[in-house]
């Protein structure tokens, strides 16, 4: 099948596809319908190939969900669970997936699992778009697929929407890069799609990403890609001039940028202030167990609002473990260009994110599409490393 097949291998199809059901997560089942993926890698004697990147996942797990359960006296899947069973084996099924694979289909494969977790969204927006119009003055949207109990979709907040919607977005600017085969028209339009949809969830934070996903191909590119860089900034400046052009009045994301500074959150105070005072705190809380405190909007600081700085620490120790791998298969030449400018794109933005918003409390599916992101980038990169770089690295 994998001879036939180039979009994934059938080695792990069947792995893939179940990963997909995972992050679609209807109704917010998707960490449970988890187990059914885990017990097909387990039978795949997948489970024993351990590195130090997932004893750090693992470690961070157990101190992030023993120190809130001693904080709080209480117990819950999403914060306790998840952290020291979910994360690290998505990360192993990342890895596990990334080096049975070719670079072409753990493309592809990362584009599968950003379309599982952003379809519902997307459906839910434009269903809005139907009903409201695209200048409705709301941001939160009722979501497809999520039972209130009473036989209505319940309603999520943008900021939980576009943290779905992210990793689709990302695959954007290939519009810039030169990528052989018939499949970047498809990546492209999705993300095109799915950017449409941001605006209507009138995201800030969509609009800062996206540019700099869109710069950093600009930057990286190697210079005889001339003819498709220029093609790709045309069609993006035309784009940008029609809409402006045409729904300028509809665009209700100009007003909370006039409103509100970048850095402000909706009540007005900065993200910033809100870091500094998260930090004051934690001088006499140094085990955290201050869960009911404002967010901090950043992944680390909320995480040590939670546990204190243990977990916190090795969640730093756990980024920049993916920042130096992404750097080492950007200068990786083995790879075709565009995956490595794709993988930066993917790291840089996704971390940026997790500056803006509570992650692990917030947008904790975002977090399990990035396990699977790491495991694939640290599977396809040490497939093309020599044996004894391997060893030394891990």
């Amino acid at each position: 099948m994998s001879r036939h097949c180039v979009f994934i291998s059938g080695s792990t199809s069947l792995l893939t596809i179940l990963l997909c059901f995972v992050l679609f997560d209807w109704n917010g089942h998707g960490y449970f319908i988890f187990y059914l993926p885990l017990i097909l890698f387990i039978l795949k004697g997948g489970l024993n190939n351990f590195d130090r990147t997932f004893y750090l996942f693992l470690l961070f797990g157990i101190s992030y969900s023993l120190i809130d359960c001693l904080n709080t006296r209480s117990y819950n899947y999403t914060y306790n669970i998840l952290p020291i069973v979910n994360f690290p084996v998505l990360y192993l099924m990342g890895k596990y997936i990334g080096n049975r694979n070719t670079v072409k289909e753990n493309m592809n494969i990362l584009w599968l699992f950003a379309v599982s977790l952003a379809l519902l969204t997307i459906i839910s927006v434009y269903i809005s778009f139907l009903k409201e119009g695209f200048s409705w003055a709301g941001r939160d949207i009722a979501l497809f697929g999520y039972n209130d109990g009473t036989n209505n979709y319940k309603t999520i907040a943008a900021t939980g929407l576009y943290s779905k919607i992210l990793p689709l977005t990302l695959f954007m600017p290939l519009l810039l890069i030169k990528k052989e085969g018939k499949g970047k028209c498809f990546l492209v339009i999705s993300a095109i799609l799915a950017f449409i949809c941001c605006l209507r969830l009138q995201s800030r934070s969509a609009i800062y990403i996206t540019a700099i996903s869109l710069i950093i191909p600009l930057l990286l590119g190697s210079k005889n890609n001339k003819t498709t860089k220029w093609f790709g900034i045309l069609i993006i400046v035309a784009s940008v001039i029609y809409v402006l052009t045409h729904f300028s009045d509809q665009l209700t994301i100009i007003e909370r940028f006039q409103k509100n500074n970048a850095f402000d959150n909706e009540g007005g105070e900065g993200r910033f202030a809100l870091a500094a005072k998260i930090l004051d705190n934690l001088a006499s809380h140094p085990f955290g167990g201050l869960r009911n405190a404002r967010y901090a909007h950043n992944l680390w600081l909320d995480c040590a609002r939670v546990s204190g700085w243990i977990p916190a620490i090795l969640l730093v120790a756990l980024t920049w473990r993916c920042i130096n791998l992404t750097n080492k298969t950007f200068k990786c030449h083995s790879f075709p260009e565009y995956y490595r400018i794709i993988t930066v794109i993917m790291t840089s933005c996704l971390i940026l994110y997790f500056f803006a918003e509570p992650i692990l409390e917030g947008a904790s599916m975002l977090f399990a599409f990035f396990c699977l992101y790491f495991g694939i980038l640290n599977g396809s990169y040490y497939k093309k490393m020599p044996a004894h770089e391997s060893v030394v690295y891990r």
